[in-house]
Formats: C-alpha cells, structure tokens, sequence
C-alpha cells in the first residue's frame, strides 16, 4: 500500500507493509519511507503514530535527500563534482582533497594554539570512522578529514575542542569551561555536527 504523507512542508512518499511481527517499524530507502505493521493493525491508528515521529520522519528524510550528487565543502552544497571543480580552480588553484585540508586545517590549528596557548606535539589528518577529532596524551591531535565538509567555525570548535584536551584529558565542567572560553558559541556547532553528521560520514566523495 502507497500513500503521500504530508509533514510540515514536505511530501513523503510511504510504503506501507503488514508483517506478523508484532512491532512497528519504520525505514527509509532512498526519499521513500517504508513502514511495517503487525497485519491487524487499524490503519487509522498509523497517522497518529507517524504524527507523533513527525520530527525524527522529517529529519531522516532530509538526510536521505542528500545523495553522493550533492557535495558538501566547507558547509556550502555544490550540486555536481564540475561546479566544485570550478570553484576549487577558482579559490584554491585545483589543489587536490588532501592538501587543502592539511592547508585549511594547519592554518586554523596554528591561530588556535597561539589564542588558548594550547601547543599540539603533531597534527595528523585522516579519515576517522567516527570521531571528529582525537587529543592524544602526547599532544598529537588528529582531525578527521571529513571536517572539510564543515563550515570554517564548526572546523575552529573542532579544533579548539582537542587543543583543550592538551590541559583537561576528560569531558569535565572545567573542560567545558575552556571550550566556552574560547568559542562561547559551541554548542551550536556541536549541534550542527550531530545534525550533519551521519549525512558526512556516509560519504564517499572524499
């Protein structure tokens, strides 16, 4: 069975199945949203349902929107590998992915430690399955390539996130503090990254 829910301002395409399990499960494959039922579940229940998980609906379905077509670079959308090519000629004379990163993310950690007197041993730039940054004991630090998908100041509240571990090893107040500190507004880039994140490191453009 096909319906057309609309949420807020959006349409979304649902696929709807009855299953003998007993619990409700919704998918998403694509833009389409599929849901299973138990088979003598009222139908007119379900809309209840979906309006109550109308904001996890909406947020998935904005995330399946953005496909492997659209490429995110330093938090600008660019609909097509030529139109970012062009861009990439234009401002950063068709460097490749991995110098820009090492000249983007070393220029922005070397004004950082000179604001927090944070000093990093080493820096290292790699792809990271999970964790946008690591801070090391030694004081190496490495961020994830990944960032480059990130607006400049999500990538300074990165980087000041792990140049304050250098003085707090742990997630304590004081650590907090540190971060507040020096970016007053993190909790909205922290924010951002838990919103994008999933969306970024699926991937595959980089």
């Amino acid at each position: 069975m096909e319906k057309i829910v609309k949420l807020d301002d959006k349409l979304i395409r649902c696929i709807i199945s009855k299953r003998s399990k007993k619990n409700i499960i919704f998918r998403f494959k694509q833009e389409e949203l599929h849901i299973s039922i138990p088979k003598r579940f009222p139908l007119k229940e379900l809309g209840k349902i979906i309006d109550e998980k109308k904001d996890w609906i909406i947020e998935k379905f904005e995330e399946n929107l953005f496909h492997k077509d659209v490429i995110l670079f330093l938090g600008k959308e660019y609909t097509s590998q030529e139109d970012l090519k062009n861009f990439l000629i234009a401002d950063y004379n068709n460097l490749d992915f991995p110098e820009i990163a090492t000249k983007i993310f070393n220029e922005r950690v070397k004004i950082w430690a000179q604001k927090t007197n944070f000093i990093p041993q080493n820096i290292k730039i790699r792809k990271l399955k999970s964790a946008w940054g690591i801070c090391y004991r030694n004081k190496n630090i490495t961020l994830n390539f990944l960032l480059l998908c990130c607006p400049i100041d999500v990538i300074d509240y990165v980087i000041i996130h792990e140049l304050c571990h250098i003085k707090h090893m742990n997630h304590s107040n004081e650590f907090w503090q540190e971060v507040f500190n020096y970016c007053p507004n993190f909790k909205i880039y922290k924010k951002w990254l838990k919103v994008n994140g999933s969306k970024i490191f699926a991937t595959n453009y980089f």
